[in-house]
């Protein structure tokens, strides 16, 4: 094909994907007899991104993005979240786009796609926090249905993530079955986050909780939910028996009980140890051998002779002599060694196998019961990857020291010492073969 040719090629495949893009354009934007609600979820979903597709190009940002989060509401797929990432909102997008993407990621199981709106978050946020004020709460019980009123809007306040409004007055209610509706104003400031801690009052029985942490500021759950930093003081709770832990960067976790009574005031205090680095109290015990042999000792031979201490009784020894014997020795400490390792490995997998099974009888309701757990489970891997070296090792010891027993060739009887006392000294007997 000449270049003339190519050229021709390429204009007709410019027209084709004109008439394709004009066509889905078409189907997708709408067709007059079709109403939304004869859509089905995915093609409503497309319908939306192709509208938002067409307004971002026009510089519409805001009506773009509305559009896209009205199609993840429709279909949630991660090319969605893609898409609206691409839309350019220069240093200032709006507060419910912040809002909504903080939302959904902890939904999204594609990791690419969170690091895309993490990195998204850090380009954008140290600007626009400069133009609005955070609110977060912390709620018992966590099925509180809790919503920011500012001006005309009113807005779902999502767990575990700041909402973002304009700075001003803002009203947050809490709403939950058997609790009294709670509401709590506060004043909210540009660049700052203003953290709000709600206890909502029970309808029935009730009491009080304060729970305090040493060192102060640890992260306390109640129940396995985030209730924010120590102290937390005069939380209303219904009577009965809680879970209280407190979490604390650089130190271990720790977990409490605590029994709520009716109309009675209950205090607790959770102390958090610092965690160092294990020393080891125990001392290394060595026994000292007594074995001497003079500088000028001859052991071209390697015949070697060890002297015990005198005593009152005869000293029998036998000298450690070259060849077969030494090769048959070494094969029966090697071979011996092997199943020792063999049986230790036995001992790491029952061990590894015991870790596992009271991880998984853990009941994960907040991040120390989840600490607990991945601290078990890992100690499990440890052991059961140590088992597999033990295994390794020890076989090949064993087979190692089997052939050294076999294959070693005969050698002469060993020489026999006797050290006898006498007064003043020692006399040293020899028998055997040499």
């Amino acid at each position: 094909m000449d270049r003339a040719e190519m050229s021709n090629w390429l204009e007709v495949r410019s027209i084709g994907r004109l008439i394709f893009s004009l066509t889905l354009g078409v189907l997708l934007v709408g067709n007059p007899g079709v109403s939304n609600a004869q859509l089905s979820p995915v093609q409503l979903s497309m319908q939306y991104e192709a509208k938002a597709a067409l307004l971002a190009s026009a510089a519409e940002t805001e009506q773009s993005l509305s559009l896209y989060r009205k199609a993840w509401d429709s279909y949630p797929q991660d090319h969605i979240i893609f898409a609206m990432l691409k839309v350019p909102t220069g240093t200032n997008p709006p507060g419910e786009h912040i809002n909504f993407l903080q939302d959904i990621r902890a939904q999204i199981t594609n990791q690419a796609v969170v690091k895309a709106i993490d990195n998204y978050l850090a380009a954008v946020l140290p600007s626009f926090q400069m133009r609005h004020a955070g609110i977060e709460v912390f709620v018992y019980p966590p099925s509180a249905r809790v919503v920011a009123m500012h001006g005309d809007t009113t807005t779902r306040i999502t767990r575990g993530s700041p909402l973002w409004v304009k700075p001003g007055v803002v009203t947050i209610e809490a709403v939950s079955s058997g609790y009294q509706v709670t509401r709590q104003t506060v004043d909210v400031r540009a660049g700052v986050v203003k953290k709000v801690r709600m206890g909502l009052t029970p309808t029935g029985p009730r009491g009080s909780l304060d729970v305090d942490s040493k060192p102060a500021g640890a992260r306390v759950y109640l129940n396995g939910v985030d209730m924010g930093d120590a102290p937390v003081q005069a939380l209303s709770l219904p009577e009965g028996d809680y879970v209280v832990s407190a979490v604390l960067p650089g130190h271990k976790n720790v977990r409490s009980s605590a029994r709520v009574a009716k109309q009675s005031k209950t205090n607790i205090t959770l102390n958090l140890t610092g965690i160092q680095a294990a020393k080891s109290t125990r001392q290394q015990a060595g026994v000292a051998a007594a074995s001497y042999l003079p500088e000028d000792t001859d052991t071209t031979n390697d015949q070697r002779i060890e002297f015990a201490p005198v005593g009152s009784t005869p000293n029998v020894m036998r000298s450690r002599g070259s060849g077969g014997n030494a090769m048959r020795t070494g094969g029966w400490l090697i071979m011996g060694t092997g199943v020792i390792l063999l049986a230790g490995g036995g001992g790491l997998t029952y061990l590894a196998n015991k870790l596992i099974t009271e991880a998984n009888a853990i009941d994960i309701i907040d991040p120390v019961s989840e600490a607990e757990y991945d601290d078990l489970a890992a100690q499990s891997a440890t052991y059961q990857n140590y088992s597999f070296i033990a295994y390794g090792v020890g076989a090949a010891a064993t087979i190692g020291g089997l052939l050294m027993v076999v294959l070693s060739p005969d050698s002469p009887s060993p020489t026999n010492f006797q050290l006898s006392p006498i007064p003043g000294g020692a006399i040293l007997t020899t028998g055997g073969e040499f």
